[in-house]
């Protein structure tokens, strides 16, 4: 969502994938102002590029900010499934990062391995 004058803008980030009963995923949205860019990773991969000069309105931040339901508490919108894990950074992540960070917590994951 970001703010232009007193307008609200929303950004839709649509991959196309349906993800129902599919299983677990690992969805991850990046806004970077510095370079206009919204991007949305599913599970590592980057699936979503949108690009937008207008900023995203950080005011508010606390009794107004909601994962998983949409910003103008219309429940449209709102996530269908579970959510089991939430990182708000201030700075973008890297591509490799997000990806690092998917294979790290996928079922099969093989990164670190625990020897008894």
């Amino acid at each position: 969502m970001a703010s232009f004058n007193t307008d609200t803008y929303i950004f839709d980030l649509v991959s196309g994938k349906n993800l129902v009963k599919t299983g677990w995923h690992y969805l991850v949205v990046s806004i970077d102002n510095t370079i206009n860019k919204q991007l949305l990773y599913i599970d590592g991969v980057l699936s979503v590029l949108n690009s937008s000069t207008l900023a995203i309105n950080y005011s508010g931040v606390g009794q107004n900010t909601f994962i998983g339901k949409h910003g103008n508490k219309s429940n449209f919108y709102n996530f269908t499934g579970r959510i089991d894990e939430v990182r708000i950074y201030r700075i973008g992540c890297t591509q490799d990062y997000i990806k690092l960070c998917y294979m790290n917590q996928k079922q099969s994951d093989a990164l670190v391995v625990h020897k008894l």
